[in-house]
């Protein structure tokens, strides 16, 4: 484990879920104090105890545990790193997990899993024990030494393993390929702390260049339909909201970009398929026509290049077809 926090964790990491267990109610003895009386480090302390006590077992209580705000972890494909928002977390006893400046997190110098395949990881945050806090100490009267500082900063880094659930807070999942992303982060793992009100309205779009579109096929194995998924676990819907789509990016491919030499225009309505609280499917159909341009004609969607193999490529990167969507949730 990587990131905020010195050390590595003590426990194994992702794919799977640890349950929960939970410290008892706090007792809450808060110290006196008398003229004249003689005080300890341990009298000082134990104030700051209980009002720490207090305020954890209140956010267990009233709050819970997720993300509050911010937090955001993004990246590309390929990429060899991901960055992390600052941003504010509760974890499942209370703990406040504060990410105060943004970071960069270095993918797992991973190649492959023994099959080849990509190896899963969920980058969580967690709280830093005391054997792995930074802790600043001092030296004391006849000959004592003793800590007078200690560092809040949480812990952010990637699990491959179980997930201690409420403790450790997964920020985002990702798949690791040849020490490389092989996708961008997904969030769909994210717990919000403070779920949206209803009705509720959000949008967002996929990046230009960067959209993952993928072929569609009928029966006898032609292409008739390009389409990607979109991610919106972000916008924290509690429900699946009604979704709303627009395809961004260029349609006219030049006869010097187009795979067969000659220049045509590919277009398509998209519409949502599949749509979840977090995600949604949209296809985007490519049938083929002619378009009159003035005194020209214009090939749409030809076979030539709808089935051809670069076909992926153009859309993505050439005309870098991206998904603008609003989702409302009623």
């Amino acid at each position: 484990m990587a990131g905020a926090g010195p050390g590595p964790p003590s426990h194994p990491a992702h794919r799977g879920m640890v349950p929960m267990t939970f410290d008892p109610l706090f007792p809450a003895y808060r110290p006196q104090f008398f003229p004249g009386q003689l005080l300890t480090a341990e009298d000082l302390s134990a104030g700051q105890d209980v009002d720490t006590g207090l305020r954890r077992l209140h956010h267990r209580m009233l709050h819970g545990w997720g993300i509050a705000s911010g937090l955001t972890v993004t990246g590309w494909r390929g990429g060899t790193e991901v960055a992390l928002g600052a941003g504010y977390a509760l974890d499942a006893e209370g703990r406040e997990l504060v990410v105060d400046d943004p970071l960069t997190v270095p993918v797992p110098p991973v190649a492959s899993g023994p099959a080849g395949d990509p190896v899963p990881f969920a980058l969580v945050v967690r709280w830093t024990e005391d054997e792995e806090a930074v802790v600043v100490d001092r030296a004391g009267a006849c000959g004592t030494r003793g800590a007078v500082r200690r560092s809040d900063v949480p812990t952010v880094g990637w699990l491959d393993g179980p997930v201690r659930e409420g403790l450790d807070v997964v920020l985002a999942e990702v798949a690791v390929h040849g020490c490389r992303l092989s996708q961008p982060p997904d969030p769909a793992a994210r717990r919000l702390l403070n779920p949206p009100p209803t009705p509720y309205a959000a949008s967002g779009a996929t990046w230009p260049g960067y959209t993952p579109w993928q072929a569609r096929q009928d029966d006898a194995g032609r292409v008739w339909a390009v389409e990607t998924e979109v991610d919106t676990a972000e916008a924290g819907f509690g429900d699946v909201p009604v979704y709303l789509v627009n395809l961004g990016g260029d349609r006219l491919l030049s006869a010097a970009a187009s795979p067969t030499g000659a220049s045509c225009v590919l277009d398509g309505v998209p519409h949502v398929e599949a749509p979840e609280a977090g995600r949604f499917r949209v296809l985007v159909p490519l049938p083929a026509g002619v378009s009159v341009a003035g005194t020209a004609a214009v090939d749409v969607n030809p076979p030539a290049v709808v089935g051809h193999g670069d076909l992926l490529d153009v859309v993505a990167t050439t005309l870098a077809w991206s998904v603008q969507w609003i989702g409302v949730q009623r």
